[in-house]
């Protein structure tokens, strides 16, 4: 493709940000620049447990602040991954599973 790898993020984050704004309820954006430093990477590429678990809480954060699943009483602090941009547009489809 001969993309960097900041391309393809930021490509795949303006595609995802394009579907929401067309009114995909079921899609939210949670950006992944900035959420892992040096310490949390095994190979300098990967996550390492560490860096799975900045991950994992980033994933949760963003599916309760989209509503896709239920509040937790740590929904309301930013946490160590920081901001999550969950917007959301629409209702899903008919017939379509419930949020998570």
């Amino acid at each position: 493709m001969g993309a960097t790898l900041a391309e393809l993020r930021a490509a795949m984050e303006r595609a995802a940000r394009d579907r929401v704004g067309a009114g995909d309820g079921r899609l939210a954006v949670l950006p992944g620049r900035g959420l892992l430093r040096p310490e949390h990477l095994a190979d300098g590429l990967h996550p390492n447990d560490a860096g799975h678990a900045v991950l994992g809480a980033a994933v949760a954060r963003a599916l309760r602040e989209a509503g896709f699943a239920p509040p937790t009483a740590s929904t309301g602090a930013a946490g160590p991954a920081g901001p999550v941009d969950t917007r959301r547009a629409g209702k899903p489809a008919e017939g379509a599973p419930g949020p998570l």
